[in-house]
């Protein structure tokens, strides 16, 4: 749930800094270059002792981790935040369990099967999280008035607020690319964590680390005006980003991949849209739509119905186990039944 409110505030931040004009490339830097800092301690000294080897595929891996989770994900985020509501990109962000499972099955991290019904559970809630999906994109539907607050960050001024009613669809996408490109980066720390068991700490100081270097390329390439770098427009933003966002959120679903697999990461991921849809209308004045309910609902069940055969099959899995540890342990105890097996 924490990595969830985070995501919130960052989503709101995002959005007003983009209102009032700063560069969110410079943003995306910056916040990669305070969660290398921050992380930096953590993989000194807390892995210190179980840091493995670097190997050339161990680098790879962490490059091709600054590239998905830094810099063309976050990149991609950011862009979205000039076409969309934050409520209608917390909704599609929830896609980012339905692109995991499906390239943990690719990398064979999870298994998909028919037969049981918990794999069937797991099919049929990717289909209605992207028919959720498909709904938030191409149907509007009445606006939703929910209440009204003297509150509004944006103050609805300039292009920001214009372009957000406009143009959504480029938005949905480009907050759809950001999620395919999570659900890589995050399927690539689960195999730097548990295949080459390279440590969290040290994999994300890597990510992170190229993220910023990358990020950096990409922003002075486009973005020439060196007064727009100036810290000071929006430290508050780079600083919480940084900290929270990059550096306390992704070691928690960095953490919580390692022990559970990358799919268990989102599943208090549909609080966000929660969370988001009661910010949205009372920070930012934003409007609500039928379809962008209907939609998000859809998103939520289907995430869940998911979570759920995903949950079932672990238990499944530990209940064999369990009982084979039995079977062997009787074995072992009882030396008239290896005996007659023989």
């Amino acid at each position: 749930m924490l990595t969830q409110v985070i995501g919130v505030g960052v989503n709101i931040l995002y959005k007003v800094s983009y209102n009032v004009g700063f560069s969110l490339r410079i943003l995306v830097v910056y916040q990669f270059i305070v969660a290398t800092i921050c992380i930096l301690p953590f993989a000194l000294i807390v892995d210190r002792s179980t840091r493995s080897a670097l190997t050339w595929r161990i680098a790879g891996l962490g490059i091709l981790a600054g590239v998905f989770g830094g810099a063309l994900g976050q990149n991609i985020f950011a862009a979205s935040f000039a076409f969309a509501s934050v409520t209608y990109l917390a909704a599609i962000s929830n896609l980012s369990l339905a692109v995991t499972y499906m390239l943990a099955i690719v990398f064979r991290m999870e298994t998909f099967t028919l037969a049981t019904w918990p794999g069937k559970f797991k099919l049929i809630g990717t289909v209605i999280s992207i028919t959720g999906a498909m709904i938030i994109s191409f149907y509007s539907g009445p606006n939703i008035h929910l209440w009204s607050t003297s509150v509004d960050l944006l103050q609805h001024h300039g292009i920001a607020a214009l372009t957000q009613v406009q143009r959504p669809v480029y938005g949905i996408m480009l907050a759809f690319s950001s999620c395919v490109c999570f659900a890589i980066f995050l399927t690539i720390l689960t195999m730097m964590s548990r295949t080459y068991s390279y440590p969290v700490f040290s994999s994300l100081l890597f990510m992170c680390s190229s993220s910023t270097v990358l990020s950096t390329i990409y922003a002075i390439s486009i973005q020439r005006d060196w007064s727009s770098w100036y810290l000071a427009q929006d430290a508050s933003a780079i600083t919480y980003s940084g900290i929270l966002a990059s550096g306390l959120s992704v070691m928690l679903a960095t953490w919580c991949a390692r022990q559970q697999g990358p799919v268990f990461v989102f599943a208090t991921s549909p609080l966000a849209l929660i969370f988001t849809a009661l910010m949205g209308p009372t920070l930012l004045h934003e409007e609500i739509h039928l379809g962008s309910v209907i939609g998000g609902l859809l998103i939520i069940i289907g995430t869940y119905a998911m979570l759920w055969g995903k949950s079932a099959e672990t238990q499944s899995r530990r209940d064999d186990l369990a009982i084979q540890t039995v079977q062997v342990q009787s074995r072992r105890d009882d030396p008239d039944i290896e005996s007659v097996e023989t």
